[in-house]
């Protein structure tokens, strides 16, 4: 990481350290994510980070962040070095305006639509897609999105030694049922953490949430999400935008 002159500390988190850094020669401002040695005495949180790389190496599309390099430190810290993206997650923007209107929301659910759709054309699963990791920035345009967070992604078509069957990948109130209770899964993962992502967008709530894991798990098996009327009263949605959002949380 010699090469790298890290500006601040982006985020901290059980997966490691973000941090903002300039490139020395070029001087292109970057985020490097480092897994500090106590964690990567883990060889299953080594090998994530290695497939965060793998998958976003595979992925150049303008919704999904871009990857620079992979490497080690003198420490034998693994690190990832990606796009630095200026903005604010989608989260942050929903606690502080709580919902977004439908005027902005569609063109950013039609920008990450696209973006999956891209991973998975090129045989990629995110499997953690939550507001926390869509960012929204306004470079080159105004309310660009970027995915982020490959983290947990998986090669559909691969099979990975740091997954066991039946472990339980991701974030559960953005989690399909079936990765909720580690049964198989496919592209349609993604698809139903898009639909929680939009409903949460639009509505201010997510569709499901219990008063813990197993009663959360157990809504989305057993009820159909509410009707956005029955959230949020007296705000009209287009009917075809609120049919899209419900059927993806039917897949």
């Amino acid at each position: 990481m010699n090469q790298y002159e890290v500006i601040d500390v982006i985020a901290t988190g059980g997966m490691g350290v973000v941090y903002k850094a300039r490139h020395t020669l070029t001087d292109r401002i970057v985020a490097i994510k480092l897994l500090p040695s106590e964690l990567a005495r883990d060889v299953s949180n080594v090998d994530r980070l290695k497939l965060e790389a793998k998958a976003l190496a595979q992925l150049n599309h303008p919704n999904i962040v871009t990857t620079f390099d992979f490497g080690f430190s003198s420490l034998q810290e693994p690190f990832i070095v990606i796009e630095y993206v200026d903005g604010e997650s989608l989260k942050e923007i929903l606690e502080r305006d709580v919902m977004v209107s439908v005027d902005r929301a569609v063109p950013l659910f039609v920008q990450i639509v696209d973006a999956m759709r891209f991973a998975h054309t090129n045989k990629i699963l995110h499997r953690d897609l939550k507001p926390h990791n869509i960012m929204v920035t306004n470079t080159p345009q105004i309310d660009h999105v970027k995915v982020l967070d490959f983290g947990v992604a998986k090669m559909i078509e691969e099979t990975q030694a740091i997954t066991r069957t039946g472990e339980v990948v991701g974030s559960p109130l953005y989690m399909s049922p079936e990765q909720c209770i580690g049964k198989p899964y496919d592209q349609r993962c993604d698809i139903y953490s898009v639909g929680v992502v939009m409903y949460e967008t639009l509505t201010g709530v997510v569709p499901y949430r219990g008063d813990n894991y197993i009663s959360t798990v157990h809504l989305k098996c057993s009820k159909l999400a509410p009707a956005f009327k029955d959230v949020v009263p007296g705000r009209t949605f287009p009917h075809e935008l609120e049919m899209i959002v419900l059927r993806c949380l039917e897949v």
